[in-house]
C-alpha cells in the first residue's frame, strides 16, 4: 500500500469519527497532491487574473502570450 493510500484511509477514518484534526489534514494531503501533478491547477489563477485586472495568461497548445474579454470571449486576443 502506498503511503497516499494509508494517508488516505487515516483521513477517511477521522472523517468518520468527527475527529476536529480531518479538515487539516484532508487540506495538507490535497495541497501535497496539488504539487506533485504534472500541469497544475494555476490554468484557474491566471484566468480570474486576466478576468479581473486584464492581464494575460499563457496557454499550452499555442506558443504565445493571451488576453481575452471575457465579457464577449468569442476570440482570444494574442498578445507578443
Amino acid at each position: 500500500m502506498s503511503n497516499s493510500a494509508l494517508v488516505d484511509r487515516i483521513l477517511d477514518k477521522a472523517g468518520m469519527k468527527g475527529t476536529g484534526t480531518w479538515t487539516g489534514m484532508s487540506a495538507s494531503l490535497a495541497y501535497f497532491e496539488a504539487l506533485r501533478r504534472e500541469r497544475s491547477p494555476a490554468c484557474l489563477i491566471q484566468a480570474q487574473r486576466d478576468y479581473f485586472g486584464a492581464h494575460t495568461y499563457k496557454r499550452i497548445d499555442r506558443p504565445s502570450t493571451f488576453h481575452t474579454n471575457w465579457l464577449n470571449a468569442e476570440q482570444p486576443e494574442e498578445k507578443n
